[in-house]
């Protein structure tokens, strides 16, 4: 199969997961468990992230009402359950439809910002960088975030009190 099938998003990623020694294939495959546990672990991290600090929506387990924290969440294989792409690609394009339409629905475009993380995401592998127990990428101490806040205001003119409404520093 050709790389040419594949979007300029998912080669970054694929660039990224070729520095961080993760397999790649260029056709269709099944990840051994340990990277299954990877994609839905940062998968799901990253769901929440937006949720409780983007959108700034608390989850609440629905019997106790208790908050449900990432980090109680433990991620295992399906004993006896074989993998189906089918539902892997429906369900990681629908994440996909979705995360645009939050965009879409708060009116920012993504194309911008997309490069810029996927720009951001790379820089990840400079100096000090490390693994964590699950072969989650730790990024360097000195890492910088993806200038997502300065293309915004440079996209936008915001006043000061919508900055604040925004979350975007009043400078």
């Amino acid at each position: 199969m050709s790389m040419a099938l594949f979007s300029k998003h998912q080669l970054a990623v694929i660039q990224f997961m070729l520095r961080a020694k993760q397999p790649a294939p260029a056709t269709p495959s099944i990840p051994d468990g340990k990277h299954r546990i990877l994609g839905a672990r940062i998968m799901l991290e990253e769901v929440m992230e937006t949720i409780l600090d983007g959108m700034a929506i608390t989850l609440l387990n629905k019997h106790t009402r208790e908050p449900i924290e990432f980090a109680d969440i433990e991620f295992q294989i399906q004993d006896g359950v074989r993998p189906n792409l089918v539902e892997l690609i429906d369900g990681c394009c629908d994440t996909r439809y979705v995360a645009t339409w939050v965009l879409c629905s708060w009116g920012i475009p993504d194309e911008q910002f997309q490069e810029e993380v996927d720009h951001n995401n790379i820089l990840k592998f400079g100096p000090g960088h490390s693994w964590d127990d699950n072969g989650k990428l730790i990024k360097p101490p000195q890492h910088r975030p993806p200038q997502i806040e300065e293309i915004l205001t440079e996209m936008f003119v915001f006043s000061d009190e919508e900055k604040i409404a925004f979350g975007i520093p009043v400078v």
